[in-house]
């Protein structure tokens, strides 16, 4: 850009950094101007749309349409011809189009003016995804590779023939009546071997699958061979697919095939020839795809579960001798499995009689456990309240009264959640406070749902409640000192019914379960983790939560977020700079050639030596940019190849490079049905085409924060890879009841993804959790309360509002409210309050941004009722913006119900966006920023940072972090999931350990 002053002309280049946001919109809009000027000056007659066909990323058609880009166009384009005399070019059908075009609201994006990275890709991954990517975007490095040893089969239908063996002799029993091989026609096939068989002749090709001889049979791993009782000659055997036929689809390896857990008794006959199958292990590399459509060579490492559409690992020698002591009469592991699930279903005594405990579903039951009870069948299962889980102490076990009914019964005492009424003040709610209720009941098996910890604490003992219910303890404990009267009032248990309780309490349970968290704490370090896209840190901040890691890396490309970052993780190294140039100073650091220079928040360079290599990093977690995908995105439709959505595939190159045991990846659940070319669900597919090649097991679902104790409803999706060397952990399941469980989706192989779901019960598909669901006042109850003055306001109201301790604030230029940290006005009214508040009692940042006098109006107009919006009767009809008379579908100033959720986090979160609902429920305003910081379950103490120049700039920077940021309510659940996963581990293999000692 250059620059005509009255001396001399002047080239702009780098803005310094208080001038650069100030910079960016003219920049951008610079560009636009350019792009259109170069364009007629070459072409005076260029038309609208040859312009835009021939437009590339990152320039888009709509961005020539937002406000922005119009008025700097029509300013500039008129003056530079009539500086020239060539107002002839005006009349250019390319710039007449673009000045009398209708102007969006869309926002032009300030970065397009910017050089973009192509997207850096390293060998496996590249192989994986490239050739379903553009390829004019994308940088591959130097990739090594065997390929399989190719056997080729050129007469296919040869082999295929309807012919049967002429002789069948089964060869080496296995007991009585089955055989470990067969030999047919003098060729011997034995058990564990892979063969393909006839396909039925109702076989359906799903029309993926580009390998021939793949499309014309089935393959199987012989189990056993056997008579039937007509003496026909069988075959028992699990089922193997081609990868193609698995979600994977079109983007496959030609040459992989998966195991499938199901398995079926064939004739022997159906065998057509032994299969040329390799299996790989975890750190193998995967071969390169050949791409010979007449290969008979293949691979496999991977069972595919249907059910859930996950890449496990089989089981192993190991494992499959395990698998096999269940039922030593089965020689079938898949058999086995199946009948082991089965068995869960069915009660099974402890000791020699029901009465001593039983297990169910897994789950160990004694007297004295506390367990959660489901809630009866009702109208009302859909509703938050009818999915609670109740909770009870078994007083007795009961055998059956019929020897032939599995059922048992339990004698429960009821205890109930703690809650009194707000008007009371004080601690108002508090979910793991229990109460002993004068109720019982008996229930059976099925009505139980797993166990909880209850532990006698008086309430007035914080220190103890704390150490107890924060430090380390999940959604399962519980804490009680107080019983249910006669009179129906709650009072403090007498000393000798606490010792009774005490006394009851199963204590080799509730032993078991501190013992093996602080054992495995004290034997085990915290995961070194290493954030992409790192943000401000709320994927990070909730992994930690769980207190089974630390994070010791980060990069984040936004200096604001990068700053925050380091400020929330001082013992981090946080690298400011684009992701494709880490990676690069990764390979270069590898491969033992000179890193280029990286860069710290505070602009200090970071040396080559304090970068992690391969097993410094245990897990890779990130959220790479949701707006490709994003359904609150609205020019995501109008740019087919956003460059940003290649930048999942540059995260995936650190976990080839460094090897981690765990991935947790988070986006929108829009992210499933993002489109490449014609790949439906591409990003999902390559996604997991390119973790399964680097030897990781994978699984997705779609989270929802409110499930988690988060007082939003917000989905995501999220998918866990695992090392195949290590054991893949399950999805958390919802801990909170809220009203809008996560929803179902369709993939495009029409199977479903549900929701995890809990398994300790009968119902499967019933969506229970152990705590009620967050509500907006739950969280935002205690912060100091103030109005927005509307410039329409009376005194007389100012008045009435500030007496009844409501603040009055004029929205001026800047932040709006309590501009300085100030102290509470009231004590926490929930445990979620408590837990949020920082240690000084006090809190900063409950600000709203400034707006325009005829926002103010509006929401001040809307009347504080729940949802109330700009249609109220209230708002008059003339202080109306035209284009809210026009969208006559959508809504605008939508009100909070205080006793609701938030709606899902947006970076700006205005008043007039539409379908979004940001006023506050009781007060005069939009929603603040610690109010909205609050939502996502960020603790009051978290800092924030900002270069920008002003503190409205800067807290448009913290509105945008926080936006971006994983409820961190939902990151923890994620964190204990993969913490239980270890402590089970180390659980199973303690006996093992005892004696030596571990060092790390």
């Amino acid at each position: 850009m250059y620059l005509k002053t009255q001396r001399a002309w002047y080239i702009l280049e780098h803005p310094s950094e208080e001038y650069a946001a100030l910079f960016a919109p003219l920049r951008a809009c610079h560009r636009l101007a350019h792009l259109v000027l170069s364009s007629v000056l070459k072409k005076k007659t260029q038309s609208y749309e040859t312009f835009f066909n021939e437009l590339s990323p990152p320039f888009h058609e709509w961005q020539f349409k937002t406000a922005e880009a119009v008025d700097h166009l029509s300013l500039v384009i008129p003056t530079y011809f009539e500086e020239r005399e060539q107002q002839h070019f005006s009349m250019s059908p390319l710039i007449h189009q673009i000045m009398t075009q209708p102007k969006t609201d869309a926002d032009l994006p300030l970065d397009i003016a910017e050089d973009r990275q192509p997207a850096l890709l390293t060998p496996q991954v590249a192989r994986a995804v490239l050739c379903h990517l553009p390829e004019r975007r994308v940088v591959n490095l130097d990739a090594e590779g065997d390929d399989l040893n190719l056997v080729k089969c050129e007469s296919f239908e040869d082999q295929l023939a309807e012919s049967s063996p002429s002789i069948i002799r089964f060869l080496d029993p296995l007991g009585t009546e089955l055989y470990a091989s067969a030999k047919l026609d003098g060729t011997i096939y034995r058990r564990g071997e892979i063969v393909s068989v006839q396909p039925n002749d109702d076989a359906v090709s799903e029309g993926f699958c580009s390998n021939t001889y793949a499309q014309m049979v089935w393959f199987c791993q012989i189990e056993y061979f056997y008579h039937e009782r007509d003496k026909s000659k069988m075959l028992h055997c699990i089922w193997l697919e081609h990868s193609s036929n698995t979600l994977l689809q079109e983007t496959a390896h030609s040459q992989e095939l998966v195991f499938l857990p199901s398995c079926s008794d064939i004739p022997v006959s159906s065998i057509r020839r032994r299969c040329d199958v390799t299996r790989l292990d975890s750190d193998e590399t995967q071969p390169r795809d050949s791409g010979d459509l007449n290969s008979t060579s293949y691979f496999h490492r991977f069972e595919f579960d249907p059910e859930h559409s996950s890449y496990l690992a089989p089981p192993s020698a190991v494992d499959i001798e395990e698998i096999l002591k269940i039922n030593p009469r089965s020689p079938c592991v898949n058999c086995v499995r199946s009948e082991d699930e089965s068995s869960r279903r069915v009660v099974k005594p402890l000791g020699s009689s029901i009465d001593e405990g039983f297990v169910y579903f897994d789950v160990p039951y004694h007297l004295g456990d506390f367990v959660y009870v489901r809630p009866l069948a009702t109208p009302e299962l859909n509703k938050s309240s009818a999915r609670l889980l109740q909770i009870g102490q078994i007083l007795d076990i009961l055998e059956p009264t019929n020897p032939n009914e599995q059922s048992v019964r339990c004698k429960i005492r009821y205890y109930q959640r703690y809650e009194r009424p707000e008007s009371l003040g004080g601690l108002f709610n508090d979910e793991r406070r229990l109460f002993r209720t004068r109720y019982t009941n008996y229930v059976s098996e099925k009505d139980l749902d797993g166990v909880c910890f209850v532990q006698v604490i008086d309430v007035t003992d914080s220190v103890a409640i704390n150490r107890w219910i924060t430090v380390g303890g999940g959604p399962d404990r519980f804490y009680v000192s107080e019983w249910e009267t006669a009179e129906h009032r709650i009072e403090p248990m007498l000393n000798e019914h606490l010792d009774d309780l005490k006394e009851s309490i199963c204590d080799e349970c509730l032993s078991h379960h501190k013992s093996s968290m602080e054992g495995f704490h004290l034997r085990h370090s915290q995961l070194a983790s290493l954030d992409l896209f790192a943000g401000a840190g709320g994927l990070s901040a909730g992994m930690e939560q769980s207190g089974f890691f630390e994070t010791r890396w980060a990069v984040e490309v936004a200096p604001a977020a990068a700053q925050t970052f380091a400020a929330n993780h001082p013992n981090a190294l946080v690298v400011l700079d684009d992701l494709n140039h880490v990676l690069q100073a990764l390979v270069d650091k590898e491969e033992g050639r000179t890193c280029r220079p990286l860069q710290r928040p505070d602009g200090t360079f970071i040396p080559a030596e304090s970068l992690p290599r391969r097993g410094d990093v245990d897990a890779i977690i990130m959220g790479p940019p949701c707006q490709p995908f994003s359904g609150a995105n609205r020019r995501k439709a109008r740019i087919p190849n956003d460059p940003r959505a290649l930048l999942i595939y540059v995260g995936l190159g650190f976990v080839e490079i460094l090897r981690p045991i765990y991935v947790v990846i988070e986006n929108v659940p829009r992210l499933l049905q993002h489109k490449i070319g014609d790949v439906n669900s591409a990003t999902l597919k390559l996604t997991l085409r390119a973790l399964t090649g680097l030897g990781y097991q994978v699984a997705f679902k779609v989270l929802q924060a409110g499930e988690f104790g988060c007082a939003q409803d917000r989905e995501r999706l999220i998918i866990i890879a695992v090392r195949l060397d290590h054991k893949m952990v399950s999805f958390p399941t919802p801990t909170h009841a809220c009203e809008n469980p996560a929803q179902t989706y369709k993939l495009p192989t029409g199977a479903q993804i549900r929701p995890p779901t809990r398994s300790t019960g009968e119902v499967e598909r019933l969506v229970c959790a152990v705590h009620p669901a967050v509500k907006v006042w739950d969280v935002i109850g205690d912060l100091p309360k103030f109005d927005w003055i509307s410039p329409s306001a009376k005194q007389k109201d100012i008045e009435r509002r500030m007496q009844k301790g409501i603040k009055q604030f004029r929205v001026v230029n800047g932040p709006v409210g309590f501009v300085d940290r100030v102290p509470f006005d009231l004590l926490p009214q929930t445990r979620v309050q408590q837990m949020l508040r920082s240690s000084d009692n006090t809190v900063e940042h409950h600000v709203t941004e400034y707006f325009k006098s005829q926002t103010v109006q509006i929401t001040c107009a809307v009347p504080l009722k729940p949802w109330a919006n700009h249609r109220a009767n209230e708002v008059p009809h003339a202080i109306l913006p035209n284009r809210m008379h026009k969208m006559s579908r959508e809504t605008f100033f939508s009100r909070l119900d205080k006793y609701g959720t938030f709606k899902a986090a947006l970076t700006a979160p205005k008043p007039y966006t539409p379908q979004a609902t940001f006023l506050h429920p009781t007060q005069f305003r939009c929603m603040t920023l610690r109010e909205f910081v609050r939502t996502q379950g960020i603790p009051d103490g978290r800092i924030f940072k900002s270069n920008k120049a002003n503190a409205s700039q800067r807290l448009e920077d913290y509105f945008k972090m926080v936006g971006n940021a994983v409820p961190l309510p939902m990151a923890a659940a994620l964190g204990r999931c993969i913490g239980a996963q270890l402590v089970e581990d180390y659980n199973k293999h303690k006996d093992e350990r005892q004696g030596s000692v571990e060092f790390e």
